[in-house]
């Protein structure tokens, strides 16, 4: 009987205790579950704006390099019309394209592919492996340079030309006639270029499709499927073949054989410079 009452005196004198600390574990387990709840309606808001934010700059940078395109089109239309034209000995054709137009959109188009590159380059801890658009923009960028490069005379030769004389007097100089294995060159040349273009507005795409899965995949449950060309030997940039994309596009591409270049001619210097 004495250890009866010892025992009801302990739980009657620890009752209040226990019922604070009973209290305040509830109270922190819903303050914690609080704050997860808060995070994680934090990391849905910045997945949602990231999101925005990147389909915003694939839409912008379609619209760049799609003018772009049709400016080359374009130059190629009128360049043909002029060449047969002098074939037959009849005028050149009265066309409206300038050489700064074709400088614009191609500048333009290039800093097009450098933004969106640089906002995954800025976010790539949401998935590392989203970079290897970093890979395929890299290499459109690369080979749209190198064919400005090779072609800006010839952009330059081949459209009106406007010069500004004294008085603020506008002279036009008309394209320069062009004979016919300049003209099949230049006739690849940009019809090579138009291709890199509809690339990059592929990957674009590609892009859009992966921002979905990445950034919007916890919200909805359905998946997109992903691109599938007519064109076996044209690629589809998924990080799911992550890794075969990033072979090719070190090891087959353009860009990444001069990165290969590069890296040799420096390891080279430094061997020489510690010999």
């Amino acid at each position: 009987m004495e250890h009866k009452w010892i025992i009801e005196q302990v739980i009657e004198l620890f009752s209040p205790a226990l019922a604070a600390g009973v209290a305040i574990w509830v109270a922190y387990k819903g303050y914690k579950h609080g704050l997860l709840q808060l995070a994680e309606n934090h990391k849905q808001d910045f997945k949602i704006k990231m999101f925005e934010t990147l389909v915003n700059e694939i839409d912008k940078a379609t619209t760049i390099t799609s003018k772009y395109n049709a400016t080359l089109g374009s130059l190629l239309s009128n360049i043909e019309m002029d060449f047969f034209a002098q074939l037959k000995g009849e005028n050149k054709i009265a066309w409206k394209l300038r050489v700064d137009k074709i400088n614009k959109d191609h500048f333009d188009s290039l800093k097009a592919i450098t933004k969106l590159t640089t906002i995954l380059e800025s976010n790539i801890i949401i998935e590392p492996k989203i970079l290897i658009f970093q890979k395929a923009f890299g290499s459109v960028h690369y080979d749209l340079m190198d064919f400005y490069s090779k072609n800006s005379q010839n952009f330059y030769d081949y459209t009106n030309k406007d010069i500004v004389l004294s008085g603020n007097e506008v002279q036009t100089i008309p394209p320069s006639f062009i004979d016919e294995k300049e003209f099949s060159k230049l006739k690849l040349n940009i019809k090579n270029a138009t291709e890199i273009l509809m690339d990059f507005m592929c990957y674009m795409i590609d892009l859009r499709i992966e921002a979905q899965h990445l950034l919007l995949g916890d919200i909805f449950s359905n998946r997109i499927t992903h691109r599938k060309p007519l064109d076996p030997s044209k690629k589809v940039i998924s990080i799911e073949n992550y890794d075969e994309l990033f072979m090719y596009f070190e090891n087959e591409t353009a860009s990444g054989k001069n990165q290969r270049i590069i890296e040799k001619e420096v390891l080279e210097n430094l061997k020489n410079n510690q010999s």
